[in-house]
């Protein structure tokens, strides 16, 4: 193998002898991949590689969508390869009691947004009731932030929470919203949240599509360009 740098960015070259999966279209039919995957190592090889491409992974898997078992000293070459799964609850590809698998290049994204980030364009207050205004970022979910409950406080300057002992967490005594689209919302907050938490330009994220108990809950109809992705350089099982 030869491992090449360029601008900084490692790109991972495999064999030119190596079978290539080519899905048809955009669509990555995950029983026949792992089909595949288990004709190519019948036949004696040792490493595959996809064609690069943006793939919709589809399966009737009700836990993981790709799932290889009993593989050993593998490879498999997702270079130039983004994977788009539907549910961020049920996607990934589950390594079954294999040993040595090396899955390399690969991206992964997820065609709904798992969660929302809003912008703080206004702080108030009326006597003792202080209020943020929130914008919710173009291009992120509205649905999320109707009656979210809590959300996560980030600094503007560093878009990070404000300190390692900060206490991030902001919980809204009441909500609405201020626009007939509901993408600007005013959240009330206490006094302390304000003078030590929060301030104008800051992000607010919600929890969206996936929450602590797992369940799925207002969930968007449409792809975001702005879905979380993650970038596999060099995952071995």
């Amino acid at each position: 193998m030869r491992l090449i740098f360029l601008s900084y960015v490692a790109i991972l070259i495999s064999a030119s002898d190596v079978p290539q999966y080519s899905p048809i279209g955009s669509d990555f039919a995950a029983t026949s991949f792992v089909d595949w995957i288990a004709g190519s190592i019948a036949k004696g090889y040792d490493e595959v590689l996809v064609k690069p491409g943006t793939y919709n992974v589809t399966s009737s898997d009700q836990t993981y969508p790709i799932v290889l078992t009993s593989v050993q000293n593998f490879t498999i070459w997702f270079t130039g390869v983004l994977l788009v799964f539907e549910d961020p609850t049920n996607a990934g590809i589950l390594l079954d009691q294999c040993s040595n698998v090396a899955i390399r290049g690969l991206t992964t994204t997820y065609s709904v947004p798992t969660t929302s980030q809003a912008q703080v364009i206004q702080i108030s207050n009326s006597s003792d009731q202080y209020f943020i205004d929130l914008r919710i970022v173009d291009g992120y979910p509205t649905e999320y932030f109707l009656g979210a409950g809590y959300g996560y406080v980030f600094s503007n300057k560093t878009l990070l929470p404000y300190g390692p002992s900060a206490n991030t967490e902001l919980y809204p005594s009441s909500q609405q919203s201020l626009s007939a689209d509901n993408r600007t919302q005013r959240w009330q907050v206490s006094k302390d949240d304000v003078d030590n938490m929060i301030a104008v330009g800051d992000y607010v994220a919600v929890r969206g599509y996936y929450t602590h108990s797992s369940t799925p809950t207002n969930v968007p109809t449409y792809l975001s360009s702005m879905s979380p992705s993650t970038n596999v350089e060099d995952t071995v099982g």
